[in-house]
């Protein structure tokens, strides 16, 4: 069986993959996919990975935690996806000298949960200057500059934790892309998490458009679905240049201390970063 961890990270997915695939539930069992409701299984996967600091799991613990995992599915599935951006670290603990410094530690825990299964990894990254912001806002009772207060900002780096995640086992498989071309992506980032080959067989898919595109363009993703693959990710390209909604891709923040050319010397940076992933060995870029 393929287990299938979607770790986030946060503020990026904000469970829209999740709602989806959950949407479709029924459909996707009978196919051999589970996904199983999240409030039944996040306590256990955290309180599991706690353990596993000090040890071991039995194959008695383990075929117990997959039971429950399995949501009383009695059939033997071919894929498990489970999903939660916490896995990683709660918001307060993600940017500590480093993005999500117990990276390597938590994916190793996780896949050591089932020795005996294929385990890999999703996720999305994201521009730290506007992902830092961002990240700020779910940190109550913390200014800005005490969240980079000290924090080499241009020397914050995703391909360090991804490489943290990749190297910490020879197992260790992560697909990745980036948030910005979520959008793009999006019935391919369905596919890659869910298992079916094509992301836009999915009920509700389009609703993570409803916020980006007008009503022209929202009518037009059918169309968009009726195209071959390979073509697909340029038509949804051209419905976001045209019909996509100004408020929802100008992104305005206020960083204390940061101005435009903070700002665009990160993004280069996190560009160069990106290209730095793709190269990295164990990782799979999705990229439109």
């Amino acid at each position: 069986m393929k287990i299938i961890f979607h770790l986030g990270v946060h503020c990026t997915d904000e469970e829209q993959v999740l709602r989806c695939l959950r949407q479709n539930s029924e459909s996707l069992a009978a196919q051999g996919i589970v996904v199983p409701d999240p409030a039944k299984y996040r306590s256990l996967l955290r309180d599991t990975a706690t353990a596993l600091e000090t040890g071991s799991l039995s194959e008695e613990a383990q075929d117990i935690l997959l039971d429950q995992l399995l949501d009383g599915h009695d059939d033997d599935p071919s894929r498990l996806v489970l999903a939660w951006d916490n896995l990683l670290s709660f918001p307060q603990w993600a940017v500590r000298g480093r993005f999500y410094p117990s990276a390597g530690t938590r994916v190793l825990n996780l896949a050591r949960m089932f020795p005996n299964e294929e385990v890999t990894f999703r996720l999305a990254v994201r521009n730290p200057a506007t992902w830092l912001p961002d990240l700020h806002a779910r940190q109550k009772g913390k200014n800005f500059r005490e969240l980079v207060s000290g924090l080499p900002i241009e020397k914050l780096r995703w391909s360090d934790m991804v490489e943290d995640m990749v190297t910490c086992s020879d197992n260790i498989r992560v697909t990745l892309w980036c948030d910005e071309d979520a959008p793009i992506l999006w019935p391919r980032i369905l596919a890659s998490i869910g298992g079916v080959e094509d992301g836009t067989s999915l009920t509700g898919w389009t609703d993570f458009y409803a916020p980006l595109l007008d009503p022209h363009g929202l009518k037009n993703l059918g169309a968009v679905a009726a195209l071959p693959m390979e073509e697909r990710e340029a038509a949804i390209s051209a419905l976001l240049e045209a019909h996509g909604l100004p408020d929802a891709f100008n992104m305005t923040f206020e960083a204390p201390g940061w101005d435009q050319m903070t700002v665009d010397h990160l993004s280069a940076l996190y560009e160069a970063d990106v290209a730095r992933i793709g190269a990295l060995p164990g990782v799979t870029l999705l990229r439109p």
